[in-house]
């Protein structure tokens, strides 16, 4: 498996590939191949096409974020995508796909998903962007939604037109929930060029929209970072969870 910096990296190659940003060096891979799939509602024995189905059938089946009893809404993120993703590029056949989903289902405490109610629209998606975030704790508001309205415009427009006309819109925010719309989006969809994954990670960025604070003109103070961290480990006003 790879690491979080690599996963990131190849996250903004997509990112900066698609809103044509110049970068000084070639440090990120490219998005896989696009590949289709024959269907998504029917398990198969082929490793694509099953993994293909499981893709759709997380989002279908389950939300994007689950909590165990006592912690906050939406403490925990579902990683079903990411470890599909991980294990289809390493040659694993449809029933290993099949166990690992498995597995996080019995393991974790995962949380129905909301269907589309067709909330979102060409003339709307962008008033909605981080909704969520600015009335509450849950990513989840619309993220259906918007999956179905990114589904049918990357049909519509293929996907390279698609991150062009949605991807400027949402870097801004692209660090809330501690990047897991990035990461489905770049290494989701560049590690498996899955069009659902690439609807997956722009809803994510779309619903968790959260663009961080603007850099002080004249900060207060400066000094090393161990004690900024010493500062907010400190901070009464941060949650404390044992």
């Amino acid at each position: 498996f790879v690491s979080l910096t690599t996963v990131c990296q190849r996250s903004m190659r997509v990112l900066s590939a698609t809103l044509g940003v110049s970068l000084a060096q070639d440090l990120f891979l490219s998005a896989a191949p696009a590949q289709s799939c024959a269907t998504r509602e029917a398990p198969s024995t082929d490793p694509r096409e099953q993994f293909c189905y499981l893709v759709k059938k997380n989002k279908d089946t389950y939300d994007i974020s689950w909590a165990p009893p006592g912690l906050p809404p939406a403490t925990f993120q579902d990683h079903i995508l990411y470890d599909l993703v991980s294990l289809y590029n390493l040659g694993a056949n449809a029933s290993r796909l099949q166990e690992a989903f498995d597995y996080h289902v019995k393991t974790e405490m995962l949380q129905p998903a909301a269907p589309s109610a067709g909330f979102i629209t060409a003339d709307n998606w962008k008033q909605h962007i981080g909704e969520n975030n600015a009335k509450g704790p849950l990513p989840s508001k619309h993220y259906s939604d918007y999956v179905e309205f990114y589904r049918q415009e990357i049909s519509k427009r293929g996907v390279e037109a698609a991150l062009a006309e949605f991807t400027p819109a949402l870097v801004d925010g692209l660090f809330s929930s501690l990047f897991h719309g990035l990461l489905t989006l770049g290494w989701g969809w560049g590690e498996s060029g899955d069009e659902e994954a690439l609807a997956q990670g722009l809803a994510w960025m779309s619903t968790a929209f959260y663009p961080p604070a603007p850099l002080a003109d004249a900060p207060a103070r400066s000094g090393a970072l161990k004690d900024a961290l010493a500062d907010m480990r400190g901070d009464k006003r941060l949650p404390v969870y044992t």
